[in-house]
């Protein structure tokens, strides 16, 4: 028995729609795997040349960043900040840091900051109100 023309089609558009449904789920999954972080960095005027040194540093990372301005800062208050994935910034954190923290989501940190760090070690800041050293768990793999 011959299958008919409209078997065909019916067929063939079968086809296409199966394939165009998985190429269409597999980019909304890549594209939502894959989004592009953002950075909000705020600074003070007394800081504007380190945020814009920060800023090309962490865009040269890949990150988008959106650049606030502020009067200055509180007493003690840092005058360069920033928040990426509801995690806070203070000072200039290096950019490695920043993905870690991202892609890691250590349990019990609210953040990363630079003031009383040594060297480029950023330290936790740590929900709890303490610091300590920033040491993200291993990659699995």
């Amino acid at each position: 028995m011959k299958p008919t023309n409209c078997w065909i089609v019916v067929m063939r558009t079968f086809i296409l729609l199966t394939v165009s449904a998985a190429v269409g789920w597999a980019g909304l999954t890549y594209a939502t795997v894959t989004r592009i972080p953002t950075v909000e960095v705020v600074s003070a005027p007394q800081c504007a040349t380190a945020a814009e040194d920060w800023s090309a540093t962490l865009a040269a990372h890949g990150f988008e960043v959106v650049r606030k301005d502020r009067d200055a800062p509180a007493a003690g208050a840092p005058c360069l900040t920033g928040r990426a994935a509801g995690f806070d910034l203070e000072g200039a954190v290096p950019a490695a840091d920043v993905e870690r923290l991202i892609r890691k989501r250590p349990r019990g940190i609210s953040g990363l900051t630079m003031e009383g760090a040594t060297g480029d070690q950023a330290l936790t800041l740590n929900r709890d109100g303490t610091r300590s050293a920033f040491t993200p768990p291993p990659d699995k793999g």
